[in-house]
């Protein structure tokens, strides 16, 4: 019988580098948390967080966890005249 070595995994084989930069900010993390509760949109989740952070810098984490596959449109509502996104995660 022969002995039997273990193969060392490689840091990129154990890790996924769309989850880890999903999570790398707090604000996502808390848009993470939101929308596993139910589909929020951007306004209604700034709206929560007392306007504590600005539009674009929503936007801009909402768009990081689409693109990540971590968050996706729920559904498309009209509001006011303007397509207003729900995202789930």
């Amino acid at each position: 019988m022969g002995l039997k070595v273990k193969r060392r995994h490689r840091a990129e084989d154990l890790i996924d580098r769309r989850l880890v930069k999903a999570i790398s900010a707090p604000l996502r993390v808390e848009i993470i948390v939101e929308c596993s509760i139910a589909p929020i949109s951007q306004s209604e989740f700034r709206e929560r967080q007392g306007k504590q952070y600005s539009a674009q810098l929503n936007s801009h984490h909402f768009d990081v966890l689409v693109e990540c596959d971590v968050s996706e449109v729920a559904f498309t509502r009209r509001i006011k005249g303007s397509q207003v996104n729900f995202y789930y995660a």
